[in-house]
């Protein structure tokens, strides 16, 4: 049971329970021990921020800029324009997305 309990120490035993819980005595905190206590946690060990980025979605904009530009880019060589709708086709796209994504009429 030693190993069990240790896990779940090791999971839950979080700052939220530590002021509450006493372990080392296998007790919750008396009234009186948690008037005493107040005064130990601090504010910034329960805030929970956002990270302040997400790379994974700046790179996703990044390739999707890369694409549209290269797309843009297609109406003016058409060797590009052969070479994107020979991609599209190899990807199995039907020729309603290859015109919607093109922006073509014909």
């Amino acid at each position: 049971m030693n190993d069990i309990i240790k896990h779940l120490q090791d999971k839950h035993f979080n700052q939220d329970r530590k002021w509450r819980y006493n372990l080392e005595e296998g007790r919750f905190r008396t009234l009186d021990e948690l008037i005493e206590r107040r005064e130990l946690p601090k504010y910034e060990d329960y805030l929970i921020k956002k990270a302040d980025v997400d790379q994974r979605v700046l790179e996703q904009a990044r390739a999707m800029e890369r694409k549209l530009k290269r797309l843009r880019m297609a109406k003016y060589s058409l060797d590009l324009f052969d070479e994107i709708v020979g991609e599209m086709l190899k990807d199995k796209k039907s020729f309603m997305e290859i015109m919607a994504d093109l922006d073509v009429e014909e």
